[in-house]
């Protein structure tokens, strides 16, 4: 293969990945044409809208070759923060915006905490879930005497509108903001990237900041799912979202991470635990998403080797 040949073709870990989708979605389809699966497509679009905006923000730290940790303990109090607000009479629209500034003002201090300091993000962030899992007591929760099906229902179809922006709104930030293209920079070399005068800590404080405005779309999501606050709510979301982005080729720490990929890895994601929670599988669901973490890391790492 020629050096050109070689910069054309997608990284193997990517390629992996993409087979990892492909087996996912034909499984899927024998399972569903042999009558294994109960289709339903509401359900579908409920899991992966409400799945797809935790992986966009995850994809988006990503891209700075950051793994986040800390990302559903932060939703997690911002639910607290919501059925407080409820219990004293706040009203919706001044619920929302009270927790998305206060997941913005979480999220820009983790990403200006780990740049400033230096910190490896997998501590920085386990640090920080630590604090925010443990700020209420994990056994109880604020539980709200009233049922949101009816509005979740109707928030369905532009959830899914609403997710489509945000994926194109990524894509653009990527592409076409400096911004965008100095988060690439960074993920690929953040040493490279400061000596090159990039401002690093600013960069990754917007980031996180950003992140956190899609994280706080996907907690009014499992909110309006369930409107309960609790302090270690929907934990298993961080291996979802994770192996989501590595669906999406995301362990590359490069420009082959989109937005598209990203939204489709979401919906394999939703395919997975589907077809595990068929065949009488659930309690393996976490496993096989740490699998597909390994396999693409694994992958990654394989391909590193044939290129030196």
């Amino acid at each position: 293969m020629t050096k050109n040949e070689k910069k054309c073709a997608a990284p193997p870990g990517q390629r992996f990945a993409l087979l990892l989708n492909l087996g996912i979605w034909c499984l899927y389809s024998i399972a569903l044409a042999r009558g294994q699966l109960n289709w339903n497509p509401l359900y579908l679009l409920r899991q992966t809208t409400t799945l797809g905006f935790f992986v966009l923000g995850v994809g988006m730290e990503m891209t700075l070759g950051d793994i986040d940790l800390c990302f559903m303990a932060q939703a997690s109090v911002s639910t607290l923060l919501l059925a407080k607000l409820f219990l004293i009479g706040v009203p919706l629209p001044g619920m929302l915006l009270v927790m998305l500034l206060f997941q913005c003002c979480v999220g820009a201090f983790r990403g200006w905490l780990s740049a400033r300091l230096h910190v490896p993000t997998l501590v920085s962030s386990f640090a920080m879930a630590q604090i925010l899992s443990n700020l209420y007591s994990s056994d109880e929760a604020l539980l709200l005497d009233f049922s949101l099906n009816r509005h979740f229902r109707a928030m369905q179809t532009p959830a899914a509108v609403l997710l489509s922006l945000c994926a194109v709104g990524l894509h653009v930030f990527w592409k076409k903001t400096y911004w965008g293209k100095y988060s690439m920079a960074i993920g690929e070399n953040r040493a490279e990237a400061e000596r090159s005068g990039i401002d690093t800590v600013r960069v990754i404080t917007v980031v996180y900041a950003l992140a956190s405005v899609l994280f706080s779309l996907g907690t009014v999501m499992i909110f309006l799912v369930a409107p309960y606050g609790s302090s270690n709510r929907n934990t298993d979301y961080i291996y979802q979202s994770l192996a989501a982005v590595c669906l999406a080729g995301g362990l590359q720490n490069d420009r082959t991470c989109k937005a598209a990929q990203l939204l489709i890895a979401a919906i394999s994601t939703v395919l997975l635990r589907q077809l595990l929670t068929a065949f009488g599988m659930t309690s393996y669901e976490i496993i096989a998403e740490g699998f597909v973490i390994l396999l693409v890391f694994f992958a990654q790492q394989n391909g590193k080797k044939e290129q030196t």
